[in-house]
């Protein structure tokens, strides 16, 4: 009765569909590289590269194929490589072999690493010098998600963190369409594959550019302050009542 019926066909294609989805959104966690927790990608952002290229100099920018290299603003130690739709925030290592065998070498703890501030300033040293189109508060959104060994990307309406393996799938059928993260298996990188490259000089030194503070940290050292006021003169005025009474 059940295959009889007119529709029969079409439900259970949206049912294999959606059982595939819910497997590939369940595979966000891909296989780690090896070394790869010192690097985060965002992808999915529009890029000026050409206003990027004018700015730089020989001594601040490494430029690619198809990408440029500069100094982040916030950690003159980290590189900061930009696409056309991408960036990638890279913290310095490298591969050694020791009496223990192969290590990963670097002056700079991923785990302890500050991901979110490191993102959010650099993000902002982009916008506020024409090279990224961002929002506010998409600058928001995106730090918060910060962490080493991860991929930032728009997917499904929302920003997102994935593994750095994964990627945005939508699967049509039957003008609907559904949207999930698909990750493939990673393997482990070999020794000596992973160089990390960063300029002489940051690109904010060259133009004695400094990062005007943002104006709404200010307003919430404000607002504390008074708050923090209004509480101490409630509580005179409190005392001053009691000893009347």
């Amino acid at each position: 009765m059940f295959l009889k019926y007119k529709g029969a066909d079409k439900f259970l294609k949206y049912i294999v569909i959606s059982l595939l989805l819910l497997e590939m959104m369940n595979a966000a966690n891909a296989v780690m590289i090896e070394g790869e927790e010192f690097l985060l990608k965002i992808q999915d952002v529009k890029v000026n590269l050409s206003k990027l290229l004018d700015m730089c100099t020989p001594e601040s920018c490494i430029v690619g194929n198809n990408s440029i290299t500069i100094r982040s603003y916030y950690d003159e130690r980290v590189a900061v490589e930009i696409g056309d739709s991408w960036i990638n925030i890279k913290l310095p290592f490298r591969y050694e072999n020791t009496s223990e065998g192969l290590q990963i070498i670097s002056e700079i703890d991923p785990k302890k690493y500050n991901w979110r501030e490191c993102v959010r300033t650099d993000l902002l040293f982009l916008k506020i010098i024409g090279v990224l189109n961002i929002t506010d508060s998409e600058v928001e959104e995106i730090s918060k998600l910060a962490e080493g060994g991860s991929k930032i990307l728009y997917c499904g309406g929302k920003w997102r963190r994935v593994g750095l393996t994964c990627y945005c799938h939508e699967r049509c059928m039957d003008d609907r369409c559904k949207v999930g993260i698909v990750c493939l298996e990673a393997s482990v990188r070999p020794a000596g594959a992973s160089k990390f490259s960063i300029p002489q000089k940051s690109l904010g030194s060259i133009y004695n550019f400094t990062l005007p503070e943002s104006p709404s940290s200010n307003a919430s050292n404000v607002r504390t302050i008074l708050i923090i006021f209004s509480v101490l003169v409630a509580i005179f005025l409190l005392v001053v009542l009691l000893r009347k009474k």
